[in-house]
């Protein structure tokens, strides 16, 4: 067999291997968008009639149910975290805002058709959301997450034994770092430290994961990535047709050193895995993001006018009319 067929048959393997993987995680995602359950429905204080508290809904719900989140602001004395596998989160298809930072640290959790302050999950699906931060959370064993058709200003990612895909999602920040000295570094909550520097943020790891972000849109008016130096060699990361735009650096710096303006220099921090036609332009955006401020959740900043990701190639389908990112329809 000659050299140049077994090059040819090589590549046809390849190809066949990334169309089996694709079409798993399409199924997964559409798996999460349809599944049901028993349904359990909040609002604030449980005001509405036939509805519970978020404190009285986490004792209440078990593993496979569907806890339904009515628009309101959630005030809990303490972080409610669920524990429960398998629970299916959602808005009620209003668009509404549910003022609640969700905690799920069960396996296998799907998050749908929501517009939420923050999500935190261990593994599962995140779909159809919008929200200030998404945060996949340190796995103890081999998992899996993926986040699909999102729109957030922030994402942090604990990529220790997990291989995370993020697939058609915009993470957008309009905060202008010009120099580190001058901005507060961080912000500490509950679980995560979260940095303004940056719009993806690894979290310290100590066991290798993979993370792949495809056809989604990056729009940072300072850096893109930044997080513990030593932990992110054990990071393999794949930028598979995204749409990129940061005023800084592709990769947070040492203060005096210089910055990363292309995806080949990441290859110095990163375990880089393969990179696929990443298209590294300032997409012009219905509204211009908040400069001062890291939360911008108004529509307008996740949906691009004219160039690419205007005919949704990059990025989520956000509609403004739902307030939420929508399925694309074919």
């Amino acid at each position: 067999m000659n050299k140049t067929l077994l090059i040819i048959i090589s590549a046809l393997f390849l190809l066949a291997g990334q169309s089996v993987f694709a079409d798993k995680i399409d199924k997964e995602i559409a798996d999460a968008r349809k599944k049901t359950g028993e349904v359990v429905t909040c609002s604030p204080l449980g005001k509405v009639p036939g509805t519970l508290t978020i404190e009285e809904a986490a004792k209440k719900i078990r593993s496979g149910m569907v806890l339904r989140l009515l628009p309101g602001k959630y005030n809990p004395i303490d972080n409610v975290v669920f524990e429960q596998d398998r629970l299916i989160i959602e808005g009620n298809n209003s668009g509404g805002y549910v003022d609640l930072p969700l905690y799920l640290y069960g396996k296998d959790c799907i998050v749908r058709s929501i517009n939420i302050r923050n999500v935190e999950a261990d593994s599962g699906v995140i779909v159809d959301t919008l929200a200030n931060t998404i945060t996949i959370t340190s796995g103890t064993k081999r998992d899996s997450a993926i986040i699909a058709n999102c729109a957030v200003n922030r994402l942090m990612i604990y990529d220790n034994s997990q291989d995370v895909i993020v697939r058609n999602t915009s993470v957008v920040n309009g905060v202008q770092v010009k120099d580190e000295g001058k901005v507060i570094q961080l912000r500490t909550y509950t679980t995560h430290t979260v940095s303004v520097y940056n719009i993806i943020e690894f979290g310290k790891m100590d066991k290798k994961g993979k993370i792949t972000f495809e056809k989604c849109m990056f729009f940072s008016d300072g850096h893109l990535f930044g997080g513990d130096e030593a932990s992110m060699k054990l990071i393999t990361l794949t930028l598979n047709d995204n749409l990129i735009w940061c005023a800084r650096s592709l990769y947070r710096m040492p203060k005096g050193k210089t910055e990363v303006k292309n995806v080949d220099g990441l290859k110095d921090y990163f375990g880089l895995g393969k990179e696929i036609k990443n298209v590294l332009a300032k997409p012009p955006l219905k509204l211009v993001p908040n400069e001062d401020y890291g939360w911008d959740r108004r529509p307008g900043i996740f949906i691009i006018t004219s160039g690419p990701g205007s005919k949704k190639e990059y990025g989520c389908n956000m509609s403004e009319s739902a307030g939420i990112p929508v399925p694309l329809k074919d």
